[in-house]
């Protein structure tokens, strides 16, 4: 059975949300597809080179058993690389949304102006300016 121990993205706690950015930016730039298709061949040359072992050739199992590791290591190092980027990319992400959230909620404090939230009923003037719709209630007479 095959081990599964989770890893933690490389850099997780030590780059600033500027070099976050940046490495986005690197992510995003028509340059940054090379790098992956350099990545992707070298995962497919270390896989090739365990497959041209000869059988009949002395040591095979120790050779192939080397290969196989050799290949199996390149592979997890790309994938912990696509992973860490991945991580970094969506942690941009999320602290973008958490400043809108906290910046939405220091506007909502100071001025009164709160969001409308999904599946809650909108009463945009109470939530505003702190009075009834215009339509008031009827009272019920008490007799």
């Amino acid at each position: 059975m095959p081990e599964t121990t989770e890893r933690k993205p490389l850099l997780q706690d030590s780059l600033t949300q500027v070099q976050r950015i940046v490495l986005g930016q690197t992510y995003h730039s028509p340059g940054f597809n090379v790098v992956i298709k350099l990545i992707e061949a070298m995962c497919d040359d270390a896989l090739a080179y365990t497959t041209k072992l000869d059988p009949e050739e002395e040591g095979y199992e120790r050779k192939l058993a080397v290969r196989t590791q050799r290949a199996r290591n390149i592979n997890e190092a790309a994938a912990i690389l696509r992973d860490s980027i991945k991580y970094h990319l969506d942690m941009i992400v999320k602290q973008d949304a958490e400043e809108n959230q906290a910046a939405e909620a220091a506007v909502g404090r100071v001025i009164g102006i709160h969001s409308a939230v999904g599946g809650q009923p909108i009463d945009a003037i109470q939530k505003t300016f702190g009075i009834h719709p215009a339509k008031p209630v009827k009272k019920k007479e008490v007799k």
